[in-house]
């Protein structure tokens, strides 16, 4: 799959498919639309592209909620899935001032040469969200391409969507957030140096810096840690620190009986069960005795020794 940030950077093209969407989390319903996606793309024998927007429209006109997926995360996802290419749209001013013919007229026609667009029949685009399914149908049967809705996918008769998986992550239900990702949730990064407090209680941690403006996940948290080629075992802190009055939001790691050195390196984290709330301790004793009987419900949870 080749990334572009650019539409200008974007080569000519054919032909091609096209979807177009936040795809915040690719949750199985995003997982579907790919799928229907390359079944086109391969039938009219022309490149699948997939356009999402960073940051979200939603996010740009200031809604308060979590972004499932920081930009590379989401990258990585579609990568894996088989797509073409990504373009990713950065959602400013200007581009919210772009009408929907226009955006139709010199994204979809000019750089794409479209000849299927697949969107839901909800789907809103252009200055003040005139564009609709309807004007890309019209504009579809004037150029020369199809337009086609989307599947709706369901578990338990309600729509998988980002928003549901929002409201599970808050109430810390993973298991029913697993259910409508097809996978546990997870974010990943760049592990950063800290402040190095955890090894003075004997809780190294390894840190990931969140690259998004706000955490779908608060807590404590036992773990999946994929690094190098490796699958580890922990718990992690997802928050501020209160005990020593952090400001920043950080994901704090402990693996279990992991030495190395690995700043710099990439980390993936599976949040798996919810230990507790994150809490402010009056002091670094009460703390460690705290992480210590977190660490024996962690390894009690993955059918580890608690040694």
């Amino acid at each position: 799959m080749k990334t572009f940030r650019d539409i200008e950077k974007l080569p000519q093209i054919e032909g091609s498919v096209v979807t177009i969407g936040n795809f915040d989390g690719i949750h199985l319903g995003h997982q579907k639309i790919i799928a229907q996606l390359k079944e086109h793309a391969e039938k009219l024998k022309v490149p699948s592209v997939v356009i999402s927007f960073n940051p979200t429209p939603q996010n740009f006109f200031g809604a308060d909620h979590a972004v499932l997926s920081s930009y590379e995360e989401k990258d990585f996802f579609l990568s894996s899935l088989g797509i073409n290419y990504h373009l990713v749209i950065n959602f400013n001013k200007e581009f919210s001032n772009i009408n929907a013919q226009t955006f139709i007229e010199e994204f979809l026609l000019r750089k794409l040469n479209i000849k299927l667009c697949l969107v839901g029949d909800d789907f809103r685009f252009g200055k003040n969200r005139v564009g609709d399914f309807s004007l890309l149908q019209e504009n579809g049967d004037k150029h020369g391409f199809a337009v086609e809705e989307t599947a709706t996918i369901e578990h338990n008769q309600i729509r998988i969507s980002s928003t549901r998986i929002r409201e599970c992550l808050q109430q810390n239900n993973l298991e029913e957030t697993k259910k409508l990702l097809g996978r546990s949730y997870s974010i990943s990064g760049k592990i950063v140096r800290g402040q190095q407090r955890g090894r003075t209680i004997n809780f190294p941690t390894i840190n990931i810096l969140p690259n998004r403006s706000k955490s779908p996940v608060s807590g404590v948290f036992a773990v999946k840690v994929k690094l190098s080629g490796q699958t580890y075992f922990g718990i992690c802190n997802a928050g501020h620190k209160p005990t020593v009055d952090g400001r920043e939001f950080l994901f704090e790691t402990h693996i279990f009986d992991f030495e190395k050195d690995v700043y710099e390196q990439f980390a993936e984290i599976d949040f798996l069960k919810h230990v507790r709330p994150e809490k402010k301790f009056s002091s670094f004793e009460e703390l460690k005795d705290q992480i210590e009987k977190d660490v024996i419900e962690a390894k009690k949870f993955f059918k580890l020794t608690s040694s």
